[in-house]
């Protein structure tokens, strides 16, 4: 909340003057709630710096407006400041108003406005609280806060950073309109889909992101795979491209075309394979969106009740080597007393009670004849036997990687670096919407694959700061025994 002496600041005028001008508000607004739609991203630029991008887009008739009768049109503000932290300390406040001037003969045109702030950082991990307040009605208010990373490109890798969706990417060279500079990037015009939002019955998915170390590592070029994934993780679509153009930082616009896709949430899988001629390495990046498709609603949901749902399971059928086997996936993710709970079953039919139970309630949406969660952790399995088996461990879900898949899911992004004389191939997977962004690091300190967890900075993991000096170095003592794992610490 703000005081009337900053009102006065950022107002130019007096309070006494806002009591008068209230008289010719537009009451339209006081009946909305204040809905501003963020979204955010940290970049490298070719010098080496790093950058925290917040966007921002919200109707104009959220906002309260006041007459301004002298000069022909109706004027609304909305002030924001934002506070950003690391863990230790307060790095940077910031505040900054954003103004619409909506003219008497247009008062009923809707519009979106959109912004973008950007803030130079180095990479870590930041906390960002973020005030939005209505400037002509100061009971309208929103606070939220954002953890997020500004991850660091490490020189000796491919790097890519994650998505930006757009509502419009436009040519600088050769421009539709006159676009307001702010949203200039390299040769292009990008106006931020803050909101993740694509409406109308004709749509393409726009957006943007950025490749790193290409000239080092993919000099012939790569090839970029576009993957759409509908909610219950199952593939709609998919686009290639090659890129031949190898810079140190290439950024990559993408226009998809997707018209038949009914109304729901989506997610963009960007693979990224290298070399272009012959790949052996793949990166890959994730994240959300919905469409609003007026003439393709959602799929129309089916009602069972719960005791129906169990007996067309797969749960019903299951024999006891099966039900042992099944809960040995499911205790991954498995609270400790439900673990107890499981154990003190001794019938078979209890325990299939029981796993069916343990995914019914964590079904997204119990009124289909599908589990959405169940699909998803099936997938995360048939990922992880398919890539993470080795001599070590019968099945690839039951390594330290597949055990990190089955718990968190397919990572944001996953960046192996591969061994060379004297040092361990090593792997950095990172979640984005995990606690703000959380890392996992494994190493194969054996050579043949079988990577096992060393550090994270997710609550509840294994934490070990000095895991690339403890690990990384295939000179050093083997300090990790696959037989019996040396206990380290857990960050509470």
């Amino acid at each position: 909340m703000l005081n009337g002496n900053f009102y006065k600041k950022i107002t130019g005028i007096t309070m006494k003057k806002i009591v008068l001008l209230l008289i010719f508000v537009s009451y339209a607004a006081y009946s909305n709630p204040l809905f501003v739609a963020i979204d955010h991203s940290s970049f490298m630029d070719e010098s080496g710096n790093y950058s925290w991008e917040l966007t921002y887009s919200f109707h104009n008739n959220i906002l309260t407006y006041v007459d301004q009768d002298k000069l022909g049109y109706y004027q609304g503000e909305l002030f924001f400041d934002i506070e950003i932290s690391s863990s230790t300390q307060s790095i940077l406040t910031e505040q900054w108003v954003v103004s619409s001037k909506v003219e008497y003969e247009n008062k009923d045109k809707v519009m979106n406005l959109l912004g973008k702030k950007s803030f130079q950082l180095q990479p870590g991990q930041y906390k960002a609280k973020l005030k939005v307040l209505d400037v002509y009605n100061d009971e309208r208010n929103i606070e939220t806060e954002i953890v997020f990373i500004v991850d660091k490109v490490e020189a000796n890798n491919i790097h890519l950073s994650m998505p930006v969706f757009a509502y419009e990417i436009d040519d600088a060279a050769n421009p539709k309109t006159d676009w307001d500079k702010m949203f200039l990037r390299g040769n292009y015009y990008i106006l931020p889909n803050s909101a993740l939002e694509f409406v109308g019955q004709s749509h393409n998915v726009k957006g943007f992101f950025q490749v790193y170390n290409a000239d080092k590592y993919a000099q012939s070029g790569y090839n970029i795979g576009y993957r759409i994934i509908d909610g219950a993780r199952r593939g709609l679509k998919s686009f290639n491209v090659e890129i031949k153009d190898s810079k140190s930082v290439n950024m990559i616009p993408f226009d998809l075309a997707l018209d038949t896709v009914a109304s729901g949430v989506y997610y963009l899988q960007i693979v990224m394979s290298y070399p272009i001629d012959s790949p052996v390495d793949s990166i890959e990046v994730e994240k959300k969106f919905y469409i609003n498709n007026p003439s393709k609603p959602p799929v129309h949901k089916i009602y069972f009740t719960e005791n129906e749902m169990f007996q067309k399971s797969e749960f019903a059928t299951l024999d006891k080597f099966a039900v042992e086997e099944e809960f040995q996936k499911a205790s991954v993710i498995a609270e400790s007393g439900e673990k107890e709970q499981f154990e003190s079953l001794s019938t078979l039919q209890a325990k299939q009670r029981f796993l069916f139970r343990f995914w019914y309630i964590r079904d997204s949406d119990t009124t289909t004849n599908i589990n959405e969660t169940l699909i998803e952790f099936r997938r995360r399995e048939e990922y992880a036997n398919t890539y993470f088996n080795t001599g070590y461990v019968k099945n690839g879900w039951s390594s330290d990687r597949g055990k990190v898949m089955l718990k968190y899911g397919i990572p944001s992004r996953r960046e192996p670096t591969d061994g060379h004389f004297g040092y361990n191939s090593y792997e950095e997977w990172l979640y984005e919407g995990v606690q703000g962004g959380a890392k996992f690091y494994f190493v194969d300190r054996t050579g043949n694959g079988h990577f096992r967890l060393v550090h994270s900075t997710a609550r509840g993991e294994i934490y070990n700061a000095s895991w690339y000096n403890d690990y990384v170095p295939s000179t050093r003592d083997i300090r990790i025994d696959d037989a019996h794992p040396t206990p380290e610490p857990v960050r509470k």
